[in-house]
């Protein structure tokens, strides 16, 4: 592996500790890619760095999960997606997997100065806003920040932003 390749892998590595450590986990003694959570499911992280994430590497993967009853995996590459591969993850039911390109976790975003904290309003709180609120603005799943702390379809955020205001977002 080229010094380059190793220092972002490094980097990619720091910032996805980061990211479980705000949701909630912490890296488990048994491996250094398992990370847990008191009240949900343990996370296993792979590295298909310097490989094409093709559909015998996903399958290898999804084996590992299920040899070790773990549902939620997250999955660092580097390269493109096979379209069988996409095809695959489609049709996996029972695991959940998230994509990460390894340019996407260089650095964590969180960090940044222009960053808004998000939170998810819990069930009372949502309840409330909705009957307050009957249309309220989108946020997409694909936003960098619900990528980050793995929101779900139909969570409603709190967003505070650096001039003391907040606003609403429900994700879509």
């Amino acid at each position: 592996m080229s010094e380059e390749r190793c220092f972002r892998t490094e980097r990619a590595s720091i910032t996805i500790t980061e990211m479980l450590a705000d949701r909630g986990y912490y890296p488990s003694e048994e491996s250094i890619h398992v990370f847990l959570n008191m009240t949900k499911p343990k996370i296993k992280v792979f590295f298909a760095t310097g490989r094409k994430l093709n559909i015998e590497l996903m399958k290898s993967f999804v084996a590992n999960l299920q040899q070790e009853h773990i549902k939620h995996a997250i999955i660092v590459h580097d390269h493109v997606i096979t379209s069988s591969t996409k095809k695959l993850l489609d049709h996996l039911w029972d695991i959940h997997v998230e994509l990460f390109q390894m340019d996407e976790l260089q650095f964590n975003i969180t960090h940044h100065e222009l960053y808004a904290r998000h939170e998810l309003l819990g069930p009372e709180d949502a309840r409330q806003l909705k009957n307050i609120m009957k249309q309220l603005p989108i946020i997409l799943k694909s936003d960098p920040v619900v990528r980050y702390f793995d929101y779900r379809k139909s969570d409603l955020l709190r967003i505070h932003r650096k001039d003391g205001s907040l606003c609403y977002r429900i994700v879509h």
